[in-house]
C-alpha cells in the first residue's frame, strides 16, 4: 500500500502540514489512501458457476423489497440447499394462499356452541 496522501483546498500538502503535535489531522485536511478493491465476486466462483442471492423466484431485481433470500447457482452443496429452500418457500405460499381462500369456510359459526 502507499502512503497516504493530505489535501488542503484542493492542494497536495506534506504530513507534517496535516497533522498536529499528536499525529492527528487538522481540521479541512483531506487524506486520500489508495486501496484495492474486489470487483465482482470472485472468491465465491467455483465449477458450478458464481452464488448469487435472489429474492425467491430466481431473480435479483426484487432483493430492495421485503422478502426471501434465497442462493442461486455455486457448488453442489448450495444447489441442494437451494432447493430445499425453494421447497419449503412453496409449501409456505401454498399454506398461505389455502389459508386466504379457505378462511370463510369455518367449521361452526362463530359465536355458535356445538352440543354434545
Amino acid at each position: 500500500m502507499t502512503n497516504p496522501r493530505y489535501y488542503e483546498d484542493g492542494k497536495q500538502i506534506s504530513e507534517v502540514e496535516a497533522t498536529d503535535a499528536r499525529g492527528v489531522v487538522r481540521d479541512g485536511v483531506s487524506v486520500r489512501v489508495r486501496q484495492q478493491f474486489l470487483d465482482g465476486a470472485g472468491f465465491l466462483r467455483d465449477a458450478a458457476g458464481p452464488l448469487r442471492i435472489t429474492d425467491g423466484s430466481g431473480s435479483a431485481d426484487g432483493l430492495h423489497r421485503p422478502g426471501w433470500r434465497v442462493a442461486s447457482g455455486g457448488s453442489l452443496d448450495d444447489m441442494i440447499l437451494r432447493d430445499i429452500q425453494r421447497e419449503r418457500i412453496q409449501e409456505a405460499h401454498a399454506e398461505y394462499l389455502d389459508g386466504l381462500t379457505n378462511a370463510w369456510q369455518s367449521k361452526s359459526p362463530p359465536g355458535s356452541r356445538q352440543r354434545g
